[in-house]
């Protein structure tokens, strides 16, 4: 089996839950000062990157993230570069005003997670004497349908340190969209999100291991767009969202 296809660029006001693990399921993210660490160079990038942070959830060996795609070509050239310089990245084509470049970096889902994996992992290698890999492997994304699909997607982050045991109810774990740092990260206080029983379900794979997520008809549009990237093998792709017929996940892969 092929990797799972891989979606860079987004069109914008599109949601995308993304996901990743450290080495070994390590507990690398245990420490509050390394979760705040990790915050703190997040929200840096988000000033410079064209995506919006709409929920999340920082667990001791992986985070989630619920990010919303904006339109980069709102900014001014002056304004691109304002971004890139305060980040500082891509300091070569920033020093050259190569403006057209990095409006296509900015918009790019793998350059914003390679610069936040990469950052994090240096300054922790460096903060605590250690050398080796800190993540484990790549990141995983799932496009995912506004409204109840969005919902459901959101409750499910929050829902992490709940379902981990560690704290009663998700405002109670402070590195959540929902808990304290929500509001250091700048995200609208809109409640805890209501908790369908189809969370507990085994099919909540589905929003990390699938490629989107939504109605049948969102699941279509998006086998349309694709359908050059992508190998269908027949209608089992479109797995229904254990008992919410309403909801489908694509999981087809490449290979």
């Amino acid at each position: 089996m092929g990797r799972p296809l891989r979606i860079r660029f987004y069109e914008p006001n599109t949601i995308i839950h993304v996901m990743s693990k450290t080495a070994g399921g390590a507990f690398l993210l245990e420490s509050d000062v390394v979760k705040m660490r990790f915050l703190i160079i997040l929200k840096g990038l988000l000033g410079a990157f064209s995506f919006k942070l709409v929920g999340f959830t920082i667990m001791d060996n992986h985070f989630h993230l619920l990010l919303e795609a904006e339109d980069i070509n709102d900014l001014r050239d002056e304004e691109v570069l304002e971004r890139v310089g305060e980040a500082g990245i891509y300091k070569r084509l920033f020093l050259l005003k190569d403006v057209l470049s990095l409006r296509r970096r900015l918009s790019d889902l793998s350059e914003f997670m390679k610069n936040l994996k990469e950052r994090f992992s240096k300054w922790f290698n460096r903060e605590f004497d250690r050398y080796g890999y800190f993540w484990g492997g790549r990141y995983k994304s799932v496009v995912v349908e506004g409204g109840d699909a969005f919902r459901i997607c959101k409750g499910y982050i929050e829902m992490n340190p709940v379902n981990a045991g560690i704290v009663g109810s998700p405002e109670e774990y402070k590195f959540s969209s929902c808990g304290e740092m929500g509001e250091f990260m700048g995200i609208e206080g809109d409640g805890v999100v209501e908790v369908d029983e189809c969370l507990m379900g085994g099919e909540i794979s589905q929003l990390e291991d699938g490629l989107a997520f939504g109605s049948l008809d969102f699941i279509g549009r998006f086998h349309d767009r694709f359908v050059d990237k992508l190998k269908l093998k027949r209608l089992r792709n479109y797995k229904p969202f254990t008992k919410r017929k309403s909801f489908f996940s694509f999981i087809n892969t490449r290979g």
